[in-house]
């Protein structure tokens, strides 16, 4: 029995499921180069009509630093299944 069996995951009859990888990324600190930048939990937002940034922390030296995105996080890459059609 499949792990989607039992965990009764199905898509809805409104989704489409593409099978897909994740990847973990990593903000590599850009003062040590040893450490990883990590999320503090804290965003700030700059100014009106400005997207909101996150500050990060290296877990070796304490620098700190703002990005747009959070570190670590998760992107997808879609898998590519040969002789099948996309339809949409």
């Amino acid at each position: 029995m499949s792990l989607t069996n039992i965990l009764n995951l199905a898509p809805k009859k409104d989704e489409i499921w593409t099978p897909a990888t994740v990847h973990l990324v990593d903000k590599i600190c850009p003062k040590c180069a040893l450490g990883r930048m990590t999320a503090t939990g804290r965003g700030m937002q700059p100014a009106p009509n400005v997207p909101p940034v996150f500050e990060h922390k290296c877990d070796k030296c304490l620098h700190k630093e703002a990005y747009g995105k959070q570190y670590p996080r998760a992107e997808f890459t879609k898998i590519e299944e040969k002789g099948v059609e996309e339809t949409q």
